[in-house]
């Protein structure tokens, strides 16, 4: 509160949100939503000298959490509601810092308040996640993932309750276990990584939208940024390998089960029923939709290469060029495995940089990370980078001596504009 002022209902009510970790991490100095912090100061000093001005911190955990940003939204919108029932002639501002500014334009969404309440964010990410247009791309792999270590799994059982003289093989019972239990953890590392239902976090408002003044304060090569957009860039990179892969994988499965699966077609066919292992076989790799062109796409070719191999080992010609593409088909076989459940894996922990519930299920969640929020009434201003002998991240826009100036002059302009009501707009269908 400026010095000398009464102790009357204030005009201005400004709350502070502070931003992932912004609370938990140590720091020598005040932090800058703290009282006496530079920030604050000189905020206070910059505005009008006829106005009470009150600032309120609002703490939340600062997990880096999507439902911990949810609740700390929920809660600051009653708190902003209740101030506002308290006190309708005060006016209410919210500052928040990086992802701050997330839960508090959340907030005000849901915030029953009689007037517009400005929200001024600070190198604030925002933050939209929706489902994966193209499930297929994660899902037949995935897919294809499972019913391969499922087929490990049972060989493996298999051959360890055979007795000695059957292992033709010559496969020890360790190496057996150790692959029977990389197996396992890898098919549960796949129900948590891909199939684990995470539409409770797609970031949709469903009730009324608000139009409320917005000022979003960037500075240029923000880190945090920065490291969400390298956080997308990954995951659409490991996409796009993980479909290369995944046709690798199936070209590895042609040359390694082609003998064994065209000699069961032979079978099945002189039995009179080779659709059936026609539609096994394209449900095996696909696992999803059935469609004519992909069980052709894939019973045409391992058909032919089955029936080349049979041809060459019924002619008898055993020749080591034959067994040296057997035995390099079953290692990119097995390698295929390992890189493409990686390659999962990595999708996973791209999107878990949003938010720590990310990692399960995350992969059929697509993140769109930009430096300005999809909502009307918003005013964009770029802070340059002020060049000092001290270093200092550009995330710690706080700390820039022109962010206080800009604030408070678009604070001003906000003061002495109409006091509008609340306008809502009926989302699109």
């Amino acid at each position: 509160m400026h010095a000398g002022q009464s102790e009357g209902t204030p005009q201005i009510e400004i709350t502070l949100v502070h931003g992932t970790w912004g609370n938990v991490i140590p720091s020598r100095r005040v932090r800058w939503f703290e009282p006496q912090s530079e920030f604050r100061t000189q905020l206070e000093e910059l505005l009008p000298r006829e106005v009470t001005v009150v600032f309120r911190e609002f703490l939340w955990s600062g997990a880096n959490s999507i439902a911990a940003r949810s609740d700390a939204a929920a809660r600051l919108a009653r708190e902003l509601s209740e101030a506002d029932a308290k006190r309708p002639m005060s006016k209410q501002v919210v500052i928040a810092h990086s992802h701050g500014g997330n839960l508090a334009l959340d907030a005000l969404r849901m915030a029953e308040t009689s007037s517009r309440v400005p929200l001024i964010t600070m190198g604030t990410p925002f933050i939209e996640i929706k489902p994966i247009e193209d499930r297929g791309s994660i899902v037949r792999p995935a897919h294809a993932l499972i019913y391969s270590l499922v087929a490990a799994m049972v060989a493996s059982l298999a051959t360890l309750v055979l007795p000695a003289e059957f292992d033709i093989l010559e496969i020890g019972n360790r190496i057996l276990a150790i692959n029977l239990a990389i197996s396992v953890c890898m098919l549960i590392g796949l129900k948590f990584m891909v199939f684990s239902d995470r539409s409770f976090l797609k970031s949709e408002i469903k009730s009324e939208q608000k139009v409320f003044p917005v000022l979003v304060v960037r500075s240029m090569d923000d880190e945090a940024h920065l490291a969400l957009m390298a956080g997308a860039v990954a995951g659409r990179l490991s996409i796009i390998f993980l479909s290369l892969c995944y046709a690798a994988f199936i070209l590895s499965c042609l040359a390694k089960f082609g003998p064994i699966i065209c000699a069961a077609i032979l079978a099945i066919m002189m039995s009179s029923s080779w659709i059936l292992a026609i539609v096994t076989g394209a449900l095996f790799v696909f696992g999803e939709k059935f469609s004519i062109w992909r069980t052709l796409l894939f019973a045409v070719p391992m058909f032919l290469t089955g029936a080349v191999t049979l041809f060459a080992l019924l002619s008898d010609a055993r020749s080591e060029t034959l067994l040296l593409v057997l035995n390099v088909a079953s290692f990119a076989y097995a390698l295929l495995i390992v890189v493409m459940f990686v390659l999962l894996l990595l999708i996973s922990l791209a999107r878990c940089i949003n938010g720590r519930e990310l990692i399960f299920g995350g992969a059929l969640l697509e993140i769109n990370v930009q430096s300005v929020p999809d909502i009307q009434s918003v005013q964009v201003i770029t802070l340059p980078s002020e060049t000092k002998a001290s270093p200092r991240l550009q995330h710690s826009i706080y700390r820039n001596s022109g962010c206080p100036a800009t604030i408070s002059k678009w604070m001003a302009a906000e003061m002495h504009a109409p006091h509008a009501r609340t306008i809502k707009m009926v989302p699109e269908s």
